[in-house]
C-alpha cells in the first residue's frame, strides 16, 4: 500500500509502565494491548537489566515482537513492541547505552517506516543534552514516528495544570527541533485547543497533571 494508506491503518501507543519485572503486570499489559488492537507500542521504564531478562520475559507478549534497550533493575529501559500480524521486517536497530532510546527501521508490506521510542531525563540540563546528543542525529529520518515519555510540557497553557506561563528552556529547545525537522505532535493535530494529560500526581494540597507523553510524526504522515 502507499504510505498514507498504511499510516491510516496503523495504531500506535506509548506508555510509561514504571517497571515491568512482575509477571502479573506483564500478562495484564499483554491482554490490554491485545484488546486495543494496537500495532506498534513504545514502553518506557521497563527496568529490564540484562539480555537474559529480555529473552525470558519477551515471551509474555504473545502477539508482539519485542525490541529493547536495557536499563537497570530500578530505572530506565525502553521497548518497542511490533504486532506479529504486521509481518514487519526490521532492517535496522539503534539504541543508546542507558536504556533511554531504541529506534527501528521497519518495512511493512513493502513500505518503510522509522519508529523511535524515548524516555527522556527529567532535569532540564540533562534533557537538552539528550535532545542534542542522542535524539537529534535521528530526527532527519524520513517517514519517522517518534514516541515516548519526553518529560517535557510543550505548551503549559494546554498541557499542564500548573501556573507556569511559558515552557521551560528544554521544552522550547525540543519545539524548535520538531519545527526544524518538520515533525508534528499528532495529538495537537487532532485536538488543537483541548487540554490533555498523560501524567497525574495527587497530594493533600493539590493535584498535578501534565501531558508528558507524545506521539510525533513526520509532517507527511500527519492525520
Amino acid at each position: 500500500p502507499s504510505l498514507p494508506i498504511l499510516m491510516a491503518t496503523l495504531r500506535f501507543a506509548t506508555l510509561n509502565v514504571n517497571g515491568l519485572r512482575n509477571s502479573v503486570k506483564r500478562f495484564s499489559l499483554d491482554r490490554l494491548l491485545l484488546s486495543l488492537h494496537l500495532d506498534i507500542v513504545g514502553l518506557q521504564e521497563t527496568h529490564w537489566a540484562s539480555n537474559d531478562e529480555h529473552s525470558l520475559w519477551s515471551g509474555d507478549f504473545r502477539s508482539f515482537d519485542v525490541y529493547s534497550s536495557l536499563g537497570s533493575s530500578r530505572q530506565c529501559g525502553v521497548i518497542i513492541l511490533v504486532a506479529k500480524r504486521l509481518h514487519a521486517t526490521v532492517t535496522r536497530t539503534l539504541s543508546d547505552q542507558n536504556g533511554r532510546l531504541i529506534s527501528l527501521s521497519l518495512s511493512v508490506n513493502g513500505t518503510n517506516v522509522n519508529v523511535t521510542n524515548v524516555y527522556c531525563p527529567c532535569p532540564i540540563a540533562e534533557r537538552k543534552v539528550f535532545f542534542d546528543n542522542v535524539l537529534l542525529p535521528l530526527l532527519g529520518q524520513t517517514n519517522h514516528v517518534l514516541l515516548g515519555d519526553f518529560n517535557t510540557v510543550l505548551d503549559p497553557k494546554l498541557d499542564s495544570l500548573t501556573s507556569r506561563a511559558s515552557p521551560d528552556t528544554a521544552a522550547r529547545h525540543l519545539r524548535a527541533l520538531f519545527s526544524r525537522h518538520s515533525l508534528v505532535d499528532s495529538y495537537r493535530c487532532l485536538h488543537p485547543t483541548s487540554h490533555g494529560f498523560t501524567w497525574k500526581r495527587c497530594s493533600d494540597s493539590r493535584t498535578q497533571m501534565c501531558r508528558l507523553d507524545l506521539v510525533v510524526l513526520s509532517s507527511v504522515l500527519q492525520p
